[in-house]
């Protein structure tokens, strides 16, 4: 992004600009860097469209039996969780190469086409926000529910354009790294883009990041390890 570093946002570093018939000549074999042009890796949304949208009067418990797709008795809890939103062009397999890309990226969701919402949106300094159902379950192939999940953003969408006006409070403001729900990937772990990850083979070894307050954390703990890896098959 050719602009100002955006409050909040995760900076990976700066771009190889190419170079033009007016300024080759400075850039001698190759491309230049252009201090200009900044990888973001994470954008932040509006902190204020973020608030109305945990403010839903979401239903707080859908039976076990659908969830599950299971004849069990009870309720399980739904929630609205603030999160991290993975975007790429690819698809999220295979499971080695997304065990190696999850502990670089603490996302909680997957998808193709938010990215170029929220680059254009946050080019353009238009507060933006994006919304998504968890159609994935544990409980898998035994219920998918695609349709439901679909419906339930569709429902907290509404909420907010419906409760939406230009005196939203922070509605200008960014999300940060402690706008996240504490189940949030990302909160749990400490990051949300890590400076490295090491692996041998397909397992990951050695997680390497930046933690809130600055400090570099090297991260070998068993349980994270043990999430993040595949055994070689």
């Amino acid at each position: 992004m050719n602009v100002t570093a955006i409050n909040n946002s995760v900076v990976g570093g700066f771009g190889e600009a190419q170079d033009t018939p007016s300024n080759a000549s400075n850039y001698g074999c190759g491309f230049g860097v252009d201090y200009s042009y900044t990888y973001v890796e994470a954008l932040p949304s509006s902190l204020g469209l973020l608030k109305l949208a945990e403010s839903y009067p979401y239903p707080m418990t859908i039976p076990d039996s659908q969830a599950t797709g299971m004849n069990v008795t009870g309720n399980i809890r739904n929630e609205i969780i603030a999160g991290v939103i993975g975007s790429a062009n690819q698809w999220t397999e295979p499971l080695f190469w997304m065990a190696q890309q999850n502990a670089l990226y603490q996302t909680d969701a997957g998808e193709n086409e938010g990215m170029g919402f929220a680059y254009v949106n946050t080019h353009f300094q238009i507060p933006w926000l994006i919304v998504r159902g968890i159609s994935d379950s544990p409980w898998y192939p035994s219920v998918y529910e695609g349709v439901l999940a679909a419906d339930r953003a569709a429902n907290v969408t509404m909420w907010v354009v419906s409760h939406f006006n230009s005196s939203v409070k922070g509605l200008h403001d960014t999300a940060s790294f402690y706008s996240l729900s504490p189940q949030s990937n990302a909160r749990i772990h400490g990051y949300i883009v890590a400076d490295k990850v090491y692996y041998t083979d397909f397992n990951v070894t050695l997680i390497s990041y930046t933690a809130p307050n600055g400090t570099t954390i090297n991260d070998t703990d068993p349980d994270c390890i043990q999430e993040y890896s595949y055994p070689k098959e």
